[in-house]
């Protein structure tokens, strides 16, 4: 219940009513069921009294999408393939595959460019046409989902990683493909796909 309150609080003391405040917050059912939800406040204004306030509260189970999740990190922890996904400012977010840790000879990498960790330190190997294309990857986000296919052609496709893995190698080849993950016509975030 504070929780909850403590939202409404915020929300009452906003002059912008378009405001929704998001949380995630378990609830157990009557069969001692957890069920995770996504619950979304807005302060509406129906009453044209300052003193009254309206809110329209929203619950999403999303019991089901995490489960799927879970099994999702399951399989994807015991791949030899790396994956992982870009949004805004070429960051890495979400899940990624464990295996993309080992490729990359780096450790968490949540919220990290992927020039950081990955492009910057191929570059000396990289051919001009291999950088401007990688250079590219963070531009198509946002654009429509109709021009990825024919961006992606010049994206780098392989690229010779320095880095001191376990082998005795002073470098790894890491093959790359590129998938498009769009939400309402547009590129929201960018998959790579990665193998040794």
């Amino acid at each position: 219940i504070k929780i909850f309150e403590s939202k409404l609080r915020q929300l009452s003391m906003s002059d912008d009513t378009s405001l929704i405040s998001d949380f995630e917050l378990s609830i157990c059912t009557k069969k001692d069921n957890n069920k995770s939800i996504v619950w979304s406040i807005r302060l509406m204004d129906l009453t044209g009294n300052p003193d009254e306030y309206c809110f329209q509260i929203l619950a999403h189970d999303i019991t089901l999408l995490k489960e799927f999740e879970a099994g999702i990190s399951e399989i994807l922890s015991t791949l030899p393939i790396g994956i992982l996904s870009i949004g805004r400012k070429a960051q890495i977010t979400g899940l990624y595959s464990p295996f993309v840790e080992h490729l990359l000879d780096t450790k968490d990498l949540k919220e990290q460019s992927i020039y950081d960790v990955l492009f910057d330190r191929c570059e000396s190997s990289m051919s001009a046409n291999e950088i401007a294309g990688a250079k590219q990857i963070e531009s198509s986000i946002g654009d429509d989902d109709f021009w990825f296919d024919s961006a992606k052609s010049i994206f780098p496709k392989e690229v010779k990683l320095m880095c001191g893995n376990s082998e005795g190698y002073d470098h790894r080849w890491i093959g790359l493909s590129y998938h498009a993950i769009v939400q309402e016509g547009k590129i929201e975030k960018v998959l790579f796909v990665m193998e040794d």
